[in-house]
């Protein structure tokens, strides 16, 4: 895996878009949230452009696009510097580690880290992630399954409607 294909959420607004409409698993000492990319790159296109940049680079060509953005969110209130930068490497580990392993999707991640982050080992920490992502993985898919039955079925309904409509006899001109 080469670093094209696994990159950092870089602004507050990528962030934001990933809280928004990322599907969330919850643990005790932190939250992974995942979103398809196509989705991420989808929404950020979506935004209006700031008025001192008057271009824009989304979608991102192919060749230079990342599959996976890693978001790290890690307060303050867990431990001192050292301690923070140490769970943020620990983390970035285990997520490289996971996603190698796992199928090749496109996804945008944020993991926001809580009290007694830090006090996981790795081994827990890469179980504990692994277990998250896949449940978060799973949410998603469902979601894009439940999206899909719908759209089906709404336009199953409007081809009723539209053939019932057909069906009805006109109406008298008196």
């Amino acid at each position: 895996m080469t670093l094209k294909e696994f990159d950092s959420l870089k602004t507050s607004k990528d962030f934001d878009i990933v809280f928004k409409n990322g599907f969330k698993y919850n643990q005790d000492a932190f939250t992974v949230i995942l979103l398809d990319l196509s989705s991420f790159y989808k929404l950020k296109k979506q935004r209006p452009l700031n008025s001192n940049n008057k271009t824009s680079s989304f979608p991102p060509s192919t060749l230079a696009s990342p599959n996976f953005l890693l978001g790290l969110s890690i307060g303050k209130k867990i431990g001192g510097a050292v301690v923070r930068n140490l769970t943020k490497r620990r983390l970035r580990s285990v997520c490289f580690n996971i996603y190698k392993n796992l199928e090749k999707e496109r996804l945008a991640c944020v993991i926001i880290g809580r009290k007694g982050i830090e006090l996981l080992s790795y081994e827990v920490l890469e179980k504990a992630i692994f277990y998250s992502f896949n449940k978060a993985k799973a949410k998603m898919l469902f979601s894009k399954n439940i999206d899909k039955n719908t759209q089906k079925t709404k336009s199953i309904q409007s081809d009723k409607k539209e053939s019932s409509k057909n069906l009805q006899p006109p109406q008298s001109l008196s």
